[in-house]
Formats: structure tokens, C-alpha cells, sequence
């Protein structure tokens, strides 16, 4: 008491970590506007580069083949530029409600996934006093099998879990069942039932992230909105050039670097709108559910020494370049 009073710990109090206790939390590399650089070099190795290039490729070709026949004929007036600004000024909410709408799902597929961790985490907690030791390890091993099974299903992979023909609801289903004949079939004060109801309460509230995870999974951003989006975009980067002749040699330049930011930002859109599916930003659930340490990880029995936080994706993309590549030629061996 008295060190406590002085503002320090009791001796052997904070000397030793406790058993299954987590590490320090990894804090995430984030950019800053120091590396501009290495942004522009890393242009090349962008992914979402690649996923428009096609559609890149045919708006400068046509910028070139504009600027060539206007070089060879002198033909062609410069259409007005008013029609284009007032366009400019509607597509940019298109495009800024599209990629918003994304996000929004991609940082509701996060929020779910670490609610998920917590319950499953509470669950754990709120049973322990009141089972057995048998009891509560095949408990732990049931929800150990839960992270796996989860990440398979949102993927639309098979898991494990499907030989056995249990997916993520029926292993969350058959663990409430398990609790309510253990508690119906046992003499338990009233608050070993109270704890079960709890227990109960945790139970509903990871069906339920289970739930709004799969409608992330299964339901796309109503379609209607993207076809209009993409074919305004179409045809205001198509009367760029036409437009733009003023500027001469310099004109399919300019319609190449819009085009690219243009086409950049709804495809940063398509890419985030499923979170668990993402081809340029994952979620990593199965990573997510397994770490956060502690005595009730979620992570099997050989993967609890792992139980920090998600490894973060590489921050440069050259990087993540390489280490999808040394993936694909470790897959291929």
C-alpha cells in the first residue's frame, strides 16, 4: 500500500509478464507527405495501376490519334469548355459518393471483425469460473477452430471446417447448444445462470457480426449507381481530347494523367467495396480474430506464441510486389 501511495509498484508486481499475456501493441506504419518520392517511383508497381491500364491504354490512344489528325488536317475547333466544367463538378461527387459508399463497407467489415474477437474473447471469460477443466478446453478448442472457419467462409474457400460439414454458424451454433444442456443438466446457483445468460448474449451478438460480415460479402453497391458512374466518366474522358486540342503536342499527355487519376479514384471504389475479398486491401479476419494475446486468445494452441496484433501489409508497393511474387513461385513449388 504505502508503494502505491508513492506512485510505484509493490515489488514483483509489472517484473513478469503473465502467462499468455500479449506484447506490445503494433503500432501500423502510416505515410506522411515525406514520401511523395517514393510514391512516384513506386507508380509502376501500383495495383490498382495495373487493374485500369486497359481502359488507360484506349483513352490515350484515342488522345494520340486526335492530336495526330489534328497535326495532319487542321480539321478539328476545340469543342467549349463550359458543358465539360459543369460536368466536371457532378462527376466528382459520383465518384466521391462511390468511393465513400466503399469505405464505409470496408471499415464496417473491420469494426465487425474485432466486435467478432471480442465476443467470442467474452465468451471465453464468462465461461471459465463455471466449467469444468475438460469442459472449458474443448470450449477454447471449439472457438479456436472459429477463426479458420470464419476466414474460409467469407472467402467462399473451402476450410477445414466444411470436410467435417461444420461452417462458421454451426460451430457458434453448436457451441450455444453445448452451454445450454451443460447448464440444464447441472445444479448451478443462480448466477452460474446468469453467467450463462451472458454467455448466451455474447453468442447472439458474434452471429450477428457473423451476419452483417456475409451481407458485406454477398451484396455489391446497387449496381446501378457504378454502370452510371463508369459510363459518365466514359464519355467525359472521351471529349477530353476534343476539348483540349488548344494545347497541342501536349494535349494527349494531359488526357493521360487525368484519365489516370480519374479512373484511379472509382477503381480505389470497386476494390474496397468487398472487405474480405479485396484484391489491393484485405481484411485479414482470421489474422484479426487470433491475435490480441492475452489468457483467452483465439489462436490454436501452436499459434498462441503469435498472438500479437495482424502483421501489416508492406508500406511500400514495390514491396508488396515482391512478396506477392515470392508467394505465387513458393505456391507454384
Amino acid at each position: 500500500l504505502r508503494c502505491l501511495l508513492r506512485g510505484r509498484l509493490p515489488p514483483g508486481v509489472g517484473t513478469m509478464a503473465s502467462e499468455g499475456e500479449s506484447g506490445p501493441l503494433g503500432i501500423a506504419n502510416r505515410y506522411s507527405s515525406d514520401d511523395w518520392w517514393q510514391h512516384f517511383i513506386d507508380l509502376p508497381y501500383s495495383a490498382i495501376l495495373k487493374r485500369i491500364q486497359w481502359h488507360l491504354v484506349f483513352q490515350s490512344l484515342l488522345a494520340v490519334s486526335v492530336s495526330i489528325y489534328q497535326e495532319i488536317t487542321r480539321a478539328l475547333e476545340p469543342l467549349p469548355s463550359t458543358p465539360l466544367l459543369l460536368c466536371s463538378a457532378v462527376l466528382g461527387l459520383l465518384l466521391v459518393f462511390r468511393t465513400n459508399a466503399a469505405y464505409e463497407r470496408w471499415q464496417q467489415g473491420q469494426q465487425n471483425a474485432y466486435l467478432l474477437r471480442h465476443c467470442l474473447q467474452q465468451l471465453l471469460r464468462t465461461m471459465r469460473p463455471w466449467l469444468t477443466e475438460e469442459r472449458f478446453m474443448r470450449l477454447q478448442a471449439q472457438v479456436s477452430a472459429f477463426p479458420r472457419a470464419i476466414a474460409t467462409h467469407l472467402t467462399a474457400k473451402p476450410g477445414a471446417g466444411y470436410i467435417y460439414g461444420i461452417g462458421p454458424r454451426d460451430l457458434v451454433t453448436q457451441i450455444s447448444d453445448d452451454l445450454t444442456l451443460y447448464f440444464a443438466g447441472s445444479r448451478v446457483p443462480i448466477a452460474g445462470v446468469y453467467a450463462h445468460d451472458r454467455a448466451q448474449g455474447h453468442i447472439d451478438r458474434a452471429l450477428m457480426c457473423v451476419g452483417d460480415m456475409e451481407r458485406l460479402a454477398t451484396e455489391a453497391v446497387p449496381r446501378d449507381y457504378s454502370r452510371h458512374t463508369s459510363r459518365f466518366l466514359t464519355v467525359w474522358m472521351c471529349s477530353l481530347p476534343f476539348v483540349l486540342l488548344d494545347c497541342g503536342r501536349l494535349m494527349p499527355v494531359i488526357v493521360a494523367i487525368a484519365c489516370w487519376a480519374l479512373l484511379s479514384i472509382e477503381e480505389i471504389g470497386h476494390t474496397l467495396e468487398d472487405p474480405f475479398n479485396s484484391p489491393t486491401q484485405r481484411i485479414p479476419v482470421q489474422a484479426i480474430l487470433e491475435s490480441g494475446g492475452g489468457e483467452h486468445c483465439l489462436a490454436p494452441p501452436g499459434k498462441e506464441a503469435e498472438g500479437g496484433p495482424p502483421v501489416a501489409p508492406a508500406l511500400w508497393e514495390r514491396r508488396v510486389a515482391w512478396e506477392e511474387a515470392q508467394a505465387a513461385s513458393a505456391e507454384v513449388r
